[in-house]
């Protein structure tokens, strides 16, 4: 006998519809996709900026050294990951995209990673600093440029 709409869930509501395997497995994580309004504020520069210091940093950790174990331990430590954000991490790019993502740092605004590195070596503290600056000086020049042609306007 057919218990009837809605019935037979002991006041539990209505069954939710879960997306199929297929349709969850097509389709990307939003937030894994750059944003495009943050994308259009940053400028080309600035991103190769960014890029070009993930990798200098990577050239620095090997993902199978101490101090790798050690980056990771810290990141978990200090709450700027989660376990489960950590368990897609396998390597620098990983770990530099994730904090991004989750917004521990920014384009430019690496203090919470330099942080967590100069304690495994001293030249990623001077790489970001580097790096950080530069981006500073872009930011400011587009600033900058952008003032004017409103100026001129």
């Amino acid at each position: 006998m057919s218990k009837g709409p809605g019935k037979g869930r002991k006041g539990k509501g209505p069954a939710r519809r879960h997306p199929s395997p297929v349709q969850s497995a097509s389709e990307e994580d939003e937030s894994l996709q750059p944003s495009t309004s943050h994308m259009s504020t940053e400028s080309q520069e600035i991103l190769n900026l960014h890029t070009e210091m993930v990798m200098e940093i990577r050239g620095i950790f090997s993902h199978k050294s101490e101090e790798w174990c050690s980056i990771c331990f810290q990141v978990k430590e200090k709450k700027y990951l989660s376990p489960l954000d950590m368990g897609d991490v396998s390597n620098m790019l990983d770990l530099c995209g994730t904090l991004r993502r989750k917004g521990v740092i920014s384009y430019g605004e690496y203090s919470k990673l330099r942080e967590v590195l100069v304690t495994c070596d001293v030249d990623a503290g001077k790489i970001i600093d580097d790096y950080s600056e530069r981006i500073r000086r872009e930011r400011e020049g587009n600033f900058y440029c952008l003032l004017y042609s409103m100026i001129q306007s």
